[in-house]
C-alpha cells in the first residue's frame, strides 16, 4: 500500500454496552479516533464453494495498523456509519495494514 493512497479520513468508534434496570442493553460511545485510509466503496460479494456467501460489504477500508481494531468497532465515513464484517492483516515489508470490509448501516447499533 502506497502511503499516498491513504487519503481519506475515517473515524473508528468503540462502544461500551451496559444493561439498564429493565434488562435492556444500551450502547454508549467509549472512545473514537480518526485515521487516514484508502477507501473503495464498490459493493461486493464473495462466494465460497457451492454458492455459500462468505461476506458481503459496501466498502473496503485499508488503514495502517496503529491501534487494535475489532469487529465490534464501527466506522464513520462521509456521513455514513459502517459495521465491520471482516478484518485481515496484510504485511508489506515492515508496515502492517488492516484490510476491513464493512456494511453500511442505518445509523443504529
Amino acid at each position: 500500500m502506497v502511503a499516498g493512497k491513504l487519503n481519506r479520513q475515517i473515524t473508528f468508534n468503540e462502544w461500551e454496552y451496559t444493561q439498564d434496570d429493565y434488562g435492556g442493553v444500551t450502547a454508549a460511545l467509549a472512545t473514537s479516533w480518526n485515521q487516514f485510509a484508502n477507501v473503495v466503496t464498490t459493493s461486493g460479494n464473495q462466494f465460497g464453494g457451492e454458492g455459500v456467501q462468505q461476506w458481503q460489504y459496501d466498502a473496503k477500508f485499508t488503514v495502517r495498523k496503529l491501534k487494535q481494531i475489532k469487529s465490534n468497532h464501527t466506522i464513520t465515513y462521509d456521513g455514513a456509519n459502517y459495521t465491520i464484517n471482516d478484518i485481515r492483516v496484510t504485511n508489506e515489508g515492515k508496515q502492517e495494514f488492516y484490510e476491513i470490509r464493512a456494511s453500511k448501516t442505518d445509523g443504529k447499533l
